[in-house]
């Protein structure tokens, strides 16, 4: 498991969704939900992930169905990547 996937869990989810997210603050679910990627079968890297409560990564995900737009979904995930990146890079876990 990568660095930054270990680092995860643990972390506030950044994707928080209203009236769906569990997090709060500190949370056991959270995991690095990634940006789709354009090809068959491939992952995103590492990078392009948000911390993520369990709640918000099923719902982006589409395993639970929700009343977001999927444009709102895409929003919220690329507004969770940002959250995430920062956070990652204020508490010394990647630099440039």
């Amino acid at each position: 498991m990568s660095k930054l996937r270990k680092y995860a869990k643990g972390q506030p989810c950044q994707i928080m969704l209203p009236d769906v997210c569990i997090s709060g603050g500190e949370n056991e679910t959270t995991v690095l939900a990634h940006l789709p990627s354009f090809g068959m079968g491939t992952k995103s890297p590492n990078l392009l992930g948000s911390h993520s409560c369990a709640a918000c990564h099923d719902v982006v995900d589409g395993r639970v169905s929700s009343d977001f737009l999927p444009e709102e979904l895409r929003e919220k995930l690329n507004e969770g990547v940002i959250r995430t990146i920062r956070k990652l890079y204020s508490d010394n876990i990647i630099n440039l």
